[in-house]
């Protein structure tokens, strides 16, 4: 991010999110709104890749890890994340 800020005509600031625990994603898209108001982008660079593994790991919702942070979490962070990026327009 400092390589960034320094070129940039204002600040830009990163918000890390484990897309595996809906809690978080809410309260990432609440500090985002209460930080700064607005979205101007959203980079969904989530991933679990780790073929060590030899059994499944599940959250404690019940979900396996490699397909809720892949698939299921980054849809809840985009629609929870749209309000905060209309408001700018």
């Amino acid at each position: 991010m400092g390589d960034l800020n320094g070129h940039a005509a204002r600040p830009a600031g990163l918000v890390r999110v484990d897309l595996s625990i809906p809690d978080f994603i809410e309260a990432a898209a609440d500090q985002l709104a209460q930080r700064v108001g607005h979205l101007d982008a959203l980079i969904n660079n989530s991933a679990v890749f780790d073929q060590t593994l030899r059994e499944p790991v599940f959250t404690d919702d019940g979900h396996e890890l490699f397909w809720v942070t892949n698939q299921l979490g980054p849809l809840p962070a985009h629609r929870r994340a749209q309000p905060t990026a209309r408001r700018r327009g």
